[in-house]
């Protein structure tokens, strides 16, 4: 379960440098996208975290 909450970080993380480099690049269409992504990756990790302190 651990390695599925590391995953799930290593990809916001990817998702984090993605978002930033489209705001560099001014496509704030795909800042958005990266945006919701992160969001549902990062609920997706507590929902994780939570199931392994049970």
């Amino acid at each position: 379960m651990e390695t599925g909450i590391d995953s799930l970080q290593q990809q916001i993380e990817f998702h984090k440098r993605k978002r930033d480099k489209a705001k560099a690049e001014g496509n704030m269409e795909l800042v958005s996208y990266y945006d919701k992504e992160v969001e549902a990756l990062e609920q997706a990790k507590e929902r994780k975290e939570k199931q392994l302190k049970r």
